[in-house]
């Protein structure tokens, strides 16, 4: 489940992002892009957490770390 909250939060940065690039007022750009970075930073703070996590519950078996990961 944390793994779909990273991909929603790095698919709203990169979208605010794209939204930063029509908005014709300069503070408004600023404020975007502020925000498509603070999403972008928290999706990856997610994914380290979610990474953590999995290689703590699986540290006696890296294999099952390993596929846990890829799943």
């Amino acid at each position: 489940m944390l793994t779909v909250a990273v991909v929603l939060m790095l698919v709203a940065a990169v979208l605010m992002g794209a939204a930063a690039k029509k908005q014709p007022d300069p503070a408004r750009q600023k404020t975007f892009r502020r925000l498509s970075l603070a999403l972008a930073i928290g999706g990856l703070a997610l994914a380290l957490v979610d990474l953590t996590d999995t290689i703590d519950d699986h540290s006696d078996n890296p294999e099952e770390a390993v596929g846990e990961l890829a799943r």
